[in-house]
């Protein structure tokens, strides 16, 4: 039975009993320590203990029942302390195989290493999963189907888009399986800069597909890249672009977002539809209008006829910004540049932007759902996603660097 230590800085593994005076070189420098135990044929763990009181304070006890669900238990474990550099000692027989598991769990910005303890005798073995012909991927896979949701998946959506022509909506921050805590638990965006791996994203994916009723392979999520380009679904993609249109049945296509618009169209006419990621950068550069474009001229598509929705984003109140990229707002209207009393910086009302390029674009006020004005509202999706007090979306501004990523979907039945 094993039974494994981590730390931030040295990882440690033994059987039952922490041996204070073996390993204290090792440890003696460690800020936290993280034991994991895997669990044998339903075997309890023994009492873990140190004899050491300086040593029990820091230690964090965790259970699991494969080697999978062990490196998945480290992640979480560093991941709620916020933690991204580690070694992980263990026992010579499973580093290839925590290697390989790791890859798939962690993202490249972790730098967490599993190395072979110095002294012989302290570690003790977890069960193989496998050889280097194994399908490691497959393996991790299904168990990240397995983990459970601390919450139930939730979406909202508007009450102006035509449930018996589309299902639409925005995704929330629950029902995943990320354990970064400003990432927690239904990121939906990959990026090399978090710490989120992608199959845990292709997981929040697969699950947020499920919920909607989709096989995952039909989804297909906007990049984001703040600019005006509009992939339509049924033509060769760019190589970059900020929305998806289409007005092929059962094809589900989003756009992500945290505080950035998140645009959905849908003309229950033509029966096309499409998701968009209207970030400032992309507002001053025409995406709204490209986006309303893509659907005219591929989809015969009349302004008049189409519906939009704008989900939850940052708004007014907590949206400010620097003079000069305000001033550029001006062209579209002076009521998007907000000046409060006492303030120094301008605040922008991107919300009121994005209508007023829809509205010039030719769409009937009455048919813009931003949760304030249309012809029947949508109350939540005007919360502001960095000061709403539940916390239900990701926000950048809110969360710093580390954020998570919601997302506008929308397929036609």
């Amino acid at each position: 039975m094993a039974v494994s230590i981590f730390s931030s800085s040295n990882v440690v593994l033994t059987n039952e009993h922490l041996n204070y005076a073996t390993v204290k070189e090792a440890i003696q420098n460690c800020s936290k320590l993280i034991f994991v135990g895997v669990r044998e044929n339903d075997t309890p763990l023994p009492h873990l203990k140190c004899e050491n009181d300086s040593i029990n304070g820091k230690l964090i006890k965790i259970e699991a029942i494969s080697l999978v669900d062990a490196v998945f238990k480290l992640k979480k474990a560093l991941d709620e302390a916020q933690i991204l550099d580690a070694v992980a000692y263990i026992h010579e027989e499973n580093v290839k195989e925590c290697t390989a598991v790791k890859k798939l769990l962690f993202p490249e910005k972790c730098n967490v290493r599993f190395e072979v303890f110095p002294i012989n005798g302290v570690v003790g073995a977890w069960k193989s999963i496998g050889n280097e012909t194994f399908n490691f991927e497959s393996e991790v896979k299904t168990y990240l189907e397995s983990v459970p949701r601390n919450e139930d998946l939730k979406t909202v959506k508007s009450n102006m888009i035509p449930d018996e022509i589309f299902i639409h909506g925005y995704s929330t921050r629950y029902g995943g399986c990320s354990t970064w805590p400003t990432m927690a638990s239904l990121n939906l965006s990959y990026s090399l800069r978090k710490p989120d791996s992608l199959l845990v994203v292709k997981e929040n994916a697969r699950r947020l597909s499920q919920h909607l009723g989709f096989a995952h392979e039909n989804y297909h999520l906007a990049k984001a890249n703040h600019g005006k380009e509009i992939w339509v679904y049924e033509k060769q993609a760019p190589n970059s672009y900020d929305g998806i249109v289409t007005q092929t049945p059962g094809v589900l296509v989003a756009s992500p977002a945290a505080d950035c618009n998140m645009l959905l169209l849908a003309d229950p006419v033509t029966k096309a539809c499409g998701a968009i990621h209207a970030g400032w950068k992309g507002i001053l550069v025409g995406v709204v209008e490209s986006a309303v474009n893509a659907m005219t001229s591929n989809y015969n598509s009349e302004p008049k006829n189409i519906i939009a929705s704008l989900g939850p984003s940052l708004s007014v109140c907590c949206c400010e910004f620097g003079v000069d990229e305000s001033k550029k707002f001006l062209e579209i209207s002076e009521n998007v540049v907000v000046w409060k009393k006492g303030k120094e910086k301008p605040h922008l009302d991107l919300r009121l932007a994005v209508r007023i390029l829809l509205e010039k674009s030719g769409l009937k006020p009455e048919n813009i759902d931003d949760g304030i004005r249309g012809l029947n509202p949508t109350q939540a999706l005007a919360t502001c996603t960095k000061c709403d007090p539940t916390k239900t979306f990701f926000s950048y501004r809110r969360d710093g660097p580390m954020f998570g990523n919601c997302v506008a979907f929308i397929s036609l039945k």
